[in-house]
C-alpha cells in the first residue's frame, strides 16, 4: 500500500465516522428545533397550543423586530391551522393541545414564499390529528 493511501484511508474513515455521528439524540432521531411533535406534547401538561409552544419552544412566539425604518412595527408569526390562516399568536389559545399532531415554525422568508408577503414574522403551522 502506498504511503499516500496509508494516510488518506484513516482520514476518510475518521471523516465518515464523524459525519455519521452528528446531530443524533437518544432514539436515533435528529432534533428539529422548529418542530414540536405529538410525542413531546404528550409528555407535558398543557391545555392549549399556546401553552405547548410557551413551554416547549417559546422562541416561536418572539417578535422578529421591525422590518424597515419606514414600517417600525414589530412582526410576529402568523398561525395556520391545517394549512388555513387562523390568526396571530393569540389564536393558539383556541386550539386544544390534545388535538395537535405537530406544530412547526417556519422563518419569515419561507413563510412569505409559501403564504404571501404579509408573513414577515414567520408562521406557526399547527397540524391536527383529525
Amino acid at each position: 500500500m502506498s504511503r499516500t493511501m496509508r494516510f488518506v484511508l484513516p482520514m476518510v474513515a475518521a471523516l465518515a465516522l464523524a459525519c455519521a455521528s452528528g446531530q443524533h439524540r437518544a432514539g436515533g432521531l435528529a432534533h428539529d428545533p422548529n418542530l414540536i411533535t405529538a410525542d413531546e406534547i404528550s409528555r407535558i401538561s398543557a391545555m392549549t397550543a399556546y401553552d405547548v409552544v410557551k413551554r416547549l419552544r417559546p422562541h416561536f412566539l418572539a417578535s422578529r423586530g421591525p422590518t424597515s425604518i419606514a414600517d417600525p412595527r414589530p412582526t410576529t408569526p402568523v398561525v395556520y391551522l391545517d394549512g388555513v390562516r387562523y390568526g396571530d399568536v393569540s389564536a393558539l389559545v383556541g386550539i386544544e393541545a390534545s388535538r395537535i399532531a405537530a406544530i412547526r415554525y417556519i422563518s419569515g422568508p419561507e413563510a412569505q414564499q409559501r403564504f404571501g408577503g404579509d408573513n414577515v414574522g414567520g408562521a406557526i403551522l399547527v397540524t391536527t390529528k383529525e
